[in-house]
C-alpha cells in the first residue's frame, strides 16, 4: 500500500519525513508505508525516514517513488 506524504502527516503522529541524506520529500511524493510506518527521534522529533524505491533492483515502480527505511537502519536511531 502507498499513500501521499499529506496523508501519512494526517495519520502518523510525526514532525517530518525526510531521506537518509536528511533531505525533506516533497508534499505530492507517493510513500510505500508497508509493512508498517516506523518514526524515529532525531533532534527531539518524531522523523519517519525512506529510501528512494526500487521496483526490481533496477528501477524505481510505478506506483511509488519511496518507501520505508530498512529495519537494519531504523535500529540505529
Amino acid at each position: 500500500m502507498y499513500i501521499q506524504k499529506s496523508e501519512l502527516y494526517q495519520i502518523a503522529s510525526i514532525d517530518r519525513i525526510q531521506d537518509l541524506a536528511g533531505e525533506l520529500v516533497s508534499v505530492s511524493t507517493r510513500i510505500n508505508t508497508s509493512p508498517w510506518p516506523r518514526p524515529v527521534l532525531i533532534d527531539g522529533q518524531a522523523v519517519m525516514l525512506v529510501v528512494k524505491a526500487v521496483g526490481n533492483k533496477l528501477e524505481i515502480t510505478e506506483d511509488y517513488e519511496y518507501e520505508m527505511a530498512p529495519k537494519n537502519i531504523i535500529r540505529r536511531y
